[in-house]
């Protein structure tokens, strides 16, 4: 818009290539404290321990995000109120800016294991096959499985190979430019 229909031109012919990441860099941080994120999703709890242990040898806080307000998470959050703080219902950009500004991620959320990808933010997500099929996917492909815990179990400080990440991710990128220009450059051609 600002440049003369240039972007508007740009992502007419690109149109899966624009994410507008500087809309969070606007948005405060969810708190001023060093925290570990909790997404809670779905029936995520057992995970919640792990959570925590890991956020106190990071000398850290547990920010808890939840999708609902929950009373037994509510209870949860109110009796850990030194070590949990419990922020319900955020929107997208808070979302985004949570994970950026995290020390590390739990989320049994495929969104929340993509968006702490992109910002390299380490991360663990619960292994439940039964609804989490993709998330496993994503973590095969740029070789991150080591990220998928089972219940009870602890989370570990293995540092992340980013650089092999982010070759996997490009790879993925480019098959995925190339499927979109199969499918849309017949339709662009009519336009």
């Amino acid at each position: 818009y600002d440049e003369g229909g240039q972007l508007s031109e740009r992502v007419r012919r690109n149109p899966y290539s624009v994410i507008l990441f500087d809309e969070i860099e606007k948005v405060s941080p969810p708190t001023n404290k060093r925290y570990v994120l909790f997404y809670r999703i779905r029936n995520s709890d057992q995970y919640l321990q792990t959570a925590i242990e890991y956020a106190k040898k990071k000398g850290a806080v547990l920010l808890l995000i939840s999708a609902w307000i929950d009373p037994t998470i509510t209870i949860f959050a109110i009796r850990n109120w030194r070590n949990v703080i419990f922020r319900p219902a955020i929107g997208p950009e808070q979302f985004l800016c949570a994970i950026r500004n995290a020390v590390a991620v739990f989320t049994p959320s495929f969104h929340g294991c993509v968006f702490s990808i992109i910002f390299h933010k380490q991360f663990f997500s619960p292994k439940c096959s039964s609804w989490n099929s993709r998330i496993e996917n994503l973590l095969a492909e740029t070789g991150l499985k080591s990220q998928l815990l089972l219940p009870k179990e602890s989370a570990s400080n293995t540092d992340i190979n980013w650089t092999k990440v982010d070759e996997a991710l490009a790879a993925m990128r480019q098959r995925g430019h190339n499927f979109l220009d199969e499918a849309l450059n017949p339709l662009m051609q009519q336009a």
